[in-house]
């Protein structure tokens, strides 16, 4: 079944003055201290799946509901548990065995390419706006400068 846990609160929801202390340092202010409202959420999916399509669209669809487009966001971290192994995978009626197959084909391919060639071989078509950092951070230790 999809089961969902979400939660807002810390002490700024008790008021502002139990929020932290504002503090203005050489790169802006800050609140300190305290505790910070927070969104957070969570999915169990209905389905076993490996399919990108599938689970970038449960993911979408938490991020959705869950994150307040008005703050700012400081971490997301995402996690799996119960995997099991592909090869114990199993269809159901529903399952486009053959698009899950092209998809599966289509991933094994990039990643060869990408493999072979570096990971800027292939690149999305928003890389190569004018501030897009994903080639750049190709290049990065885990895509972070250091």
């Amino acid at each position: 079944g999809d089961e969902a846990a979400e939660g807002a609160g810390g002490d700024a929801a008790k008021g502002p003055e139990k929020a932290g202390e504002l503090f203005d340092g050489g790169h802006g202010t800050r609140r300190v201290g305290g505790t910070r409202p927070h969104g957070g959420g969570s999915r169990k999916i209905p389905e076993r799946t490996n399919s990108f399509a599938k689970l970038y669209g449960y993911l979408e669809a938490l991020f959705r509901e869950t994150v307040d487009p008005a703050r700012t966001m400081r971490k997301i971290s995402i996690g799996f548990g119960n995997l099991v192994d592909a090869d114990l995978a199993t269809v159901d009626l529903f399952t486009d065995v053959a698009a899950a197959d092209r998809e599966r084909r289509r991933a094994e391919a990039v990643l060869a390419v990408k493999g072979k060639f570096g990971k800027n071989a292939l690149i999305k078509g928003t890389s190569l706006k004018e501030h897009a950092l994903g080639r750049e951070r190709n290049t990065m230790v885990g895509g972070h400068h250091g």
